[in-house]
Parts: C-alpha cells; structure tokens; sequence
C-alpha cells in the first residue's frame, strides 16, 4: 500500500432513536456503553479528504471488527453490504478528490434487546483506508 488512513476518531453516530451522538474513538467506554440493552441500526459517519493523486489508483476500506452486519455508502454512492470478516470494500469508483463521506450502517444482534445485554455491537475497527500503488 502506498499510503494507510486511519479514520479510528472523530465519528457520529445515528442512533436508532435517530439521536445523534459524537464518538471521539470507536475504541472508548462511551462508545461501547451505547448499545447496552439497544438493537437496531447504527449510522456512523465520517468525513474525510482525499488528495488528487490517492484519489486514482485502488482503494479499499477495512472495517476491522464489525457486530453484526456491515452497510457502507460513500458520497452517497452505494458500495455494498458483508455480513462476515474481512469487512472490505472497493471504494475506488465512489472516491473523490477532496472531501468525501463515508456512511457505515451497521445492524447489531437482537440479543441486546431480548437479554438486555451488552454483547459486542457496532462498529469497533480499526478502520482503514487503503490506497494500493498505481
């Protein structure tokens, strides 16, 4: 890979309440803290810049962990779903040259509901964006 991208910090979150959240990192007690007792949808989004000469060659995003099931949209353009790791995406045709919006719509476990638990959900990383050598 020619250049990583680590977009770990700085996510809100669209609750299934339609509550907005911000998440400083998707590693914090906070963040885990939301899904408590809560199934649903979850819409993280994240805002990030591309330079012109990374914007041209193959680029992928790696999710890293993902609690249950993964939909990812960027710039409004639809990329795909995965229900299962490795949680990656082509994101090549979706990219543009300065600022973009990555959306990552993640369907946790009724579990949480039903047993009023605290089972892993969500989006936990590390996310990655990787741009491949031309």
């Amino acid at each position: 890979y020619a250049l990583r991208l680590e977009l770990d910090q700085d996510w809100s979150v669209i609750m299934p309440d339609r509550q907005i959240i911000a998440i400083d990192s998707l590693h914090s007690q906070k963040h885990h803290q939301l899904f408590t007792g809560i199934c649903g949808v979850f819409t993280y989004i994240r805002k990030f810049n591309v330079q012109k000469a990374a914007s041209t060659g193959k680029v992928f995003l790696d999710l890293g962990k993902v609690y249950e099931i993964a939909h990812v949209t960027v710039n409004g353009k639809e990329i795909g779903f995965q229900l299962w790791s490795p949680f990656v995406f082509d994101l090549s045709a979706a990219l543009l040259e300065g600022e973009n919006e990555l959306r990552v719509e993640v369907s946790n476990s009724m579990a949480n509901l039903y047993e009023e638990g605290s089972f892993p959900s969500g989006l936990h990383g590390p996310v990655k964006i990787l741009f491949l050598n031309g």
